[in-house]
């Protein structure tokens, strides 16, 4: 069973371990969340929504789910997780496919542009009709949250289908299970340098998040990255600069990678302690210092 590459979702993804049909089958699932939830595909359900605000929209039942979880995350975060900055991250410059930006190697500076911020609810929900509706002049921008959903809904259906071991990469966010899988963290201002290798035992989800990466230059010659601290709605600028999180569910990992970013040291690490002290992970400062501590295996 060779590695399985291809490109969906603006990440490469890569599959270990799977049959050639299990291959397609997730190289599939993943196109069609790309098309169901990108904010720059006119046809998207995502695209729907933010161009129709107060009006009832049947969507598919995977954009149902991925907001539905969205939103819980939202709640959960206390709003440190925002999927409803589509509107501020186009203002700041990012109102097109990443790869379509004119990227920068610069210090990221703020996003200028400013909009009220609500911690309110803004997505109402109608199970009984797989409807949703945008309550407010906001846009929904699921970000790095919907490939890591992605790769956690894969891993769900590749075990549905016994599948016994296998690891999932959709662009950093890695999953990885029944076998013991090497996954190494880089240094994001080394060239190619390895700060932490992991060794996964039973079902092991690692998220990556940093400003460096995603950045881009405005047409003014201000310089933006993509995380966005829904307090200030200006990019996030703490003592962090890249985040990594090892957890047993990747949609978790992939949110707290941000929360943590927006945080910084202090307050993102008694922030993780409080509230879900079992999660492992490995912290990089703008000074270059590296911050580690290893998952707590869960009582069985």
């Amino acid at each position: 069973m060779e590695n399985y590459i291809f490109r969906s979702m603006n990440s490469e993804i890569c599959l270990q371990g799977l049959s050639a049909e299990l291959n397609q089958e997730i190289h599939e699932l993943f196109n069609t969340l790309q098309a169901l939830l990108s904010r720059f595909d006119a046809a998207s359900d995502v695209c729907l929504l933010n161009s129709s605000v107060g009006s009832w929209q049947i969507v598919h039942p995977l954009t149902f789910a991925v907001l539905s979880d969205a939103c819980t995350a939202f709640v959960e975060t206390d709003g440190l997780y925002n999927p409803f900055l589509g509107n501020i991250l186009a203002a700041g410059g990012y109102d097109k496919s990443f790869e379509q930006l004119h990227p920068s190697a610069d210090t990221p500076s703020y996003i200028r542009h400013r909009h009220s911020f609500t911690t309110n609810q803004l997505l109402d929900f109608d199970h009984a009709n797989m409807r949703v509706r945008l309550a407010d002049a906001a846009a929904i921008d699921l970000g790095g949250y919907a490939k890591g959903w992605a790769a956690q809904l894969a891993f769900q259906y590749l075990l549905g289908r016994g599948c016994s071991q296998g690891l999932i990469d959709a662009g950093g966010d890695i999953i990885g299970w029944g076998r013991d899988w090497e996954i190494d963290i880089s240094h994001p201002l080394g060239d190619n340098k390895i700060i932490a290798s992991i060794h996964n035992e039973g079902v092991c989800a690692i998220a990556t998040s940093n400003t460096i990466y995603r950045r881009w230059r405005n047409s003014d010659q201000t310089v933006s990255h993509h995380i966005i601290d829904p307090r200030s709605l200006q990019a996030a600028n703490s003592d962090l600069i890249q985040v990594s999180i090892i957890a047993d569910n990747l949609t978790k990992a992939e949110q707290f990678t941000k929360c943590m970013l927006i945080l910084g040291v202090e307050d993102g690490i008694s922030w993780l302690e409080q509230h879900w002290p079992h999660i492992g992970y490995i912290l990089v400062t703008t000074h270059g210092q590296i911050l580690t501590k290893s998952r707590q295996q869960l009582a069985k």
